[in-house]
């Protein structure tokens, strides 16, 4: 019966993806329940790695994106390495031209650059602790990098920069592939509940979501510019053709996704209950039941849709 319930859990909480190293993503039946309890709940942790420059991530880029992390909102910052050392700008311009030095010629670029963040308030300095020790225990031992914390304009949603020399101690590139940046998020949520602070990892189809978030730079282009409006003229047109048969495919998959999930968390449901663990299989049930998150490709459809809907009633309004 145990065994029905982990496979069950697995089936609905587990990352599809594996790191190089599978154990920095095996979980125990204990890590399981306590997901299950948090999915949905606890904010997910973010862990992105990002080009760190305006050019889109090139080697040229590297020292502006320090001079920008470190000079800030027009105040100097100070950068914390992986001894623990505080060393500011000029010291860090330093390290970064050390580690371009042993870089590899073929890797492109010296350093990785990482955001640690949370989608909702966090206290700076407990966000700060859990990053140091996430660093620490996860390139610490082979990879020196430096921490910037950060705060946007008004102060709030404060998050960690990191910037990780890629070449490690033993010669060997820092990978960054699916399976370790969900090893990352795993480990910050981790040091991040040990900082009293609610946190979770979760891949995407444990919280309904079936397709990757809207690119960060494409997102903000569409706040600011006509990005987002000539999206949905795209989608007024494409309105008026049948749905190609891709599309069909993607949205036939992202059904049979859900549908697995939601079995998932039934069985789970039923095996928990079998056990005597009422309130974790009602917890269960609600995962099964929570709504699909929307998407970007649905919500333009359904603006195009809308549009053309009024654009049809006022052209029936003027003929009469």
């Amino acid at each position: 019966m145990v065994s029905r319930l982990e496979a069950a859990l697995a089936g609905a909480l587990d990352w599809k993806v594996r790191p190089r190293r599978a154990e920095e993503l095996r979980l125990t039946l204990a890590d399981r329940l306590g997901k299950l309890k948090r999915v949905g709940v606890a904010p997910e942790v973010i862990v992105k790695v990002t080009p760190g420059g305006p050019r889109g991530g090139t080697p040229a880029d590297d020292k502006p994106h320090i001079r920008y992390l470190m000079r800030a909102h027009d105040r100097d910052l100070d950068a914390e390495n992986e001894r623990g050392q505080v060393i500011d700008y000029e010291a860090a311009l330093r390290t970064m031209d050390a580690w371009t030095m042993t870089a590899r010629q073929t890797t492109g670029r010296a350093v990785l650059h990482v955001v640690l963040s949370m989608p909702r308030e966090t206290p700076p300095d407990a966000l700060m602790r859990a990053a140091r020790a996430f660093a620490a225990k996860t390139w610490g031992p082979n990879h020196q990098y430096l921490l910037v914390a950060h705060e946007d304009a008004a102060g709030e949603h404060p998050h960690v920069h990191a910037v990780v020399h890629r070449t490690g101690r033993d010669l060997r590139m820092l990978r960054h592939g699916p399976g370790e940046l969900a090893a990352w998020r795993e480990g910050f949520a981790r040091e991040l509940r040990a900082q009293g602070i609610d946190a979770e990892a979760t891949p995407r189809h444990a919280r309904g979501v079936v397709r990757k978030a809207e690119r960060q730079a494409v997102r903000h282009m569409g706040a600011r510019s006509r990005v987002r409006q000539d999206k949905v003229t795209g989608a007024v047109q494409a309105s008026s053709r049948p749905i190609d048969a891709a599309t069909m495919r993607w949205m036939a998959a992202s059904r049979q996704a859900v549908q697995a999930r939601q079995q998932h968390y039934l069985r789970a449901a039923e095996e928990l209950e079998a056990l005597g663990y009422g309130g974790m299989a009602q917890k269960a049930r609600r995962a099964a039941a929570q709504p699909v998150a929307r998407i970007e490709r649905e919500e333009l459809r359904e603006t195009a849709l809308r549009l053309r809907e009024r654009g049809a009633a006022r052209g029936a309004s003027r003929s009469r």
